[in-house]
């Protein structure tokens, strides 16, 4: 993915886990991009429901590690579930 990406931001780098949208935000100011036109991609429900909370659009991942998956699903303003690719973001926006 190191290809595809121009910076990683990690919750280390900003000294607070995922319970509190600090990460979230520097990854905006570092996009320069408005808050409700930025996705979070998350496959943790806590942290998905973290940056909902916060005003950002969600997109929760499907991952069979994920314990909770119905609020991940229930919480995300676009849910990809196990099975589905990134096309179902581009055809929700359609």
């Amino acid at each position: 993915l190191y290809n595809f990406v121009s910076k990683i931001i990690s919750c280390a780098d900003v000294g607070k886990g995922k319970e509190a949208p600090d990460v979230f935000y520097v990854a905006l100011d570092y996009l320069g991009t408005k808050k409700a036109e930025t996705c979070v991609f998350e496959d943790s429900a806590l942290a998905l429901t973290t940056a909902a909370n916060a005003g950002f659009l969600t997109v929760g991942i499907y991952d069979k590690h994920t314990f909770d998956h119905d609020k991940l699903k229930n919480t995300a303003t676009v849910y990809i579930d196990e099975g589905e690719t990134m096309m179902k973001l581009v055809n929700e926006q359609n």
